[in-house]
């Protein structure tokens, strides 16, 4: 009795530690998951607030909206230029030159309602027709605005190269178009003081800023000029082309080390803060270190007041408890639990009694059912097997079948009909499966065969749709081997498939039943999409033909040793020229003294005919 309390305690003594020990590694994970989500949401709101206030500066130089305030140093000359043009000229060119200097421009120009130049920052530009120029054109469409309009375009050039953007907005009062160019240079400049800035904002000396053009992702500013003319995926950062990223914060390893990746597009350029993300866990992971030292000593405090208290009001009388249970569930169930030292386990020991009272009623219940139904679904099933009496052969044939499954109820089937007059169809298989499941598979096959046997084609075809009628949904993959041919009464010719069944066993004339061996084609529901061979044969008048499932080559004695297909054709040709019930008759006693005692493994299912020739 002590011995085995004390390995009860000890299994339970485990079973806490694990327990336990899954408590403090779960509350360390989610103190770290919790800290770890706490920083990670910082980071993130931090990085989307520094994108957000860096898209904001840049619009100062890049948004085409912000263009129009340019408007506002000529508004006030709108009547003037509409009374006398000429003497509106130098203060325009004025007012353009100012503007260069407050909205870091590179190029103002001035387009009338025709569409041309009148006043430029770049003299060359003077008289320049906009509709002659394939991309400046599309910005005369603003003069058909309403009211004032914004618009830019990437990479269109009037003279010398050095604009790579165009903007332009249209100054309502006097029906004209206000055109503002940037150089390269000028963008290079203005995005790498804003990696400056954002730089100096991060402050821990391991971020940086890449601003890259939108249509190929050269870099073309980024912090210290480490990777200015190279692309984006050369440093591990992934973006899809074409997609719209506003202040969008993601993870991704960047050369090499897992990091905060912020992606925005700005004015027709991508700008991307990247921060690694062992510099944000350092808070993490200094704060972990002391919750764990904490957390360490209480699961150990409470690991031990735990056992202690199990093993003193617990554990003592679960052992009696469950003593008394090993015997019940070794099979005695005349066993009665009897521990009353308290409440709690006077209730156990009460409810287990009744329950093994009301389990013994429940198996003797179950038991008579279980039986009745099992021999009702045998009588079902044999019932389903045709009768040989009924088959009318008009002399030409003599028939003989019998199956005896291995349990109440079997997988394997014999079937034969007519096609026609003079067509018979005959069937023999064997389903995978055995007892229920393997019936219900049975007569499904069973009916799958005659129905389409009846709509003609030759088995080949037959057994081929067969085949995917019953793959289709074949979820629990039991598949029948099939042996099945068509025989023609008045030659004796036939037709037959072999789908992974048994070889038959041929009688010619007055000799010996002997095995016909050729190639099989795979078993009906192994697959789907198969092609079966079909197999001709003749009988001639005399002659006999014998088909078996494997049960009776695999009838095994107690040693165990298999009957074999040498001790089935000895069975055969004991008489083989006797009618085929005689025959089938004389097989089936040979099995039953080679098993003797052994129980039956497999169903057992013959078929024999015997061809007399056409109809006399």
């Amino acid at each position: 009795m002590t011995k085995r309390k004390r390995h009860i305690t000890g299994v339970i003594s485990r079973w806490l530690l694990l327990v336990v020990g899954i408590a403090y590694v779960v509350s360390a994970a989610l103190v770290l998951l919790i800290q770890y989500r706490r920083v990670d949401r910082e980071y993130q709101e931090d990085l989307s607030d520094l994108l957000f206030r860096d898209s904001a500066n840049m619009a100062m130089v890049f948004d085409p909206e912000l263009y129009t305030q340019a408007v506002l140093y000529v508004d006030t000359l709108g009547f003037r230029m509409q009374a006398d043009p000429d003497d509106a000229q130098d203060d325009i060119m004025l007012s353009f030159q100012t503007s260069l200097d407050t909205y870091a421009v590179s190029e103002m120009d001035l387009v009338n309602a025709a569409g041309l130049i009148t006043v430029s920052t770049d003299e060359a530009n003077v008289g320049y027709d906009l509709h002659t120029h394939p991309e400046l054109s599309e910005f005369l469409n603003l003069l058909g605005a309403e009211d004032r309009a914004a618009s830019y375009l990437d990479g269109p050039v009037l003279h010398d190269g050095a604009i790579v953007r165009y903007s332009a907005a249209k100054i309502p009062e006097v029906d004209a178009l206000l055109l503002c160019g940037v150089t390269a240079q000028d963008i290079d400049d203005m995005l790498l003081s804003y990696a400056s800035i954002s730089q100096e904002f991060t402050g821990d000396g391991k971020t940086e800023l890449y601003l890259t053009a939108t249509e190929d992702q050269v870099i073309r500013a980024s912090t210290g000029n480490l990777y200015n003319g190279r692309m984006l995926a050369d440093l591990g950062i992934s973006m899809e082309r074409g997609r719209e990223y506003s202040a969008v914060v993601e993870k991704q390893r960047i050369n090499g080390v897992l990091s905060y990746v912020a992606l925005d597009n700005a004015y027709g350029f991508i700008k991307v803060i990247v921060i690694p993300m062992k510099v944000a866990m350092k808070a993490v992971s200094a704060s972990l270190l002391s919750t764990l030292a904490v957390m360490t000593v209480v699961f150990i405090v409470l690991y031990f007041a735990i056992l202690r208290l199990m093993k003193t009001v617990v554990l003592n009388r679960l052992a009696e408890v469950n003593q008394s249970l090993a015997v019940i569930t070794s099979g005695d169930l005349e066993e009665k639990v009897n521990v009353r030292d308290t409440v709690e386990f006077d209730s156990l020991s009460d409810g287990v009694n009744a329950t093994v009272d009301r389990l013994k009623e429940y198996i003797a219940e179950a038991a008579a059912r279980f039986d009745k139904d099992l021999a009702i679904a045998r009588e079902i099933q044999l019932s389903c097997l045709p009768d040989v009496d009924a088959l009318p052969s008009n002399g030409r044939f003599t028939l003989a079948a019998s199956m005896e499954p291995a349990k109440e109820v079997g997988g394997d089937f014999y079937d034969f009909y007519y096609l026609d007059e003079h067509t018979l169809a005959l069937v023999i298989a064997d389903v995978s499966g055995k007892s229920i499941p393997g019936a219900m598979y049975m007569m499904r096959s069973k009916a799958l065969i005659k129905n389409r046997a009846q709509q003609g084609g030759s088995p080949a075809e037959i057994i081929a749709d067969v085949n995917e009628a019953l793959c289709e949904g074949n979820d629990a993959g039991m598949f029948v081997t099939v042996w099945f041919a068509v025989l023609d009464l008045d030659t004796g010719r036939g037709v037959a498939v072999n789908a992974g069944h048994e070889h038959p066993a041929l009688r010619r004339g007055d000799g010996s039943f002997e095995l016909v061996k050729y190639r099989h084609s795979p078993a009906v529901a192994a697959m789907e999409g198969v092609r079966f061979r079909q197999h001709e044969f003749e009988l001639r008048s005399g002659e006999c033909i014998f088909v078996y499932t494997d049960g009776v080559a695999e009838a095994t004695d107690t040693k165990p040793e298999l009957f074999g297909e040498a001790r089935m054709l000895a069975a055969l040709n004991e008489a083989p020229a006797a009618p085929p019930k005689e025959i089938l008759r004389a097989v089936k006693a040979s099995i039953d003294g080679f098993v003797g005692e052994a129980e039956q493994f497999d169903d057992i299912t013959m078929l024999c005919l015997e061809y007399f020739g056409p109809e006399k």
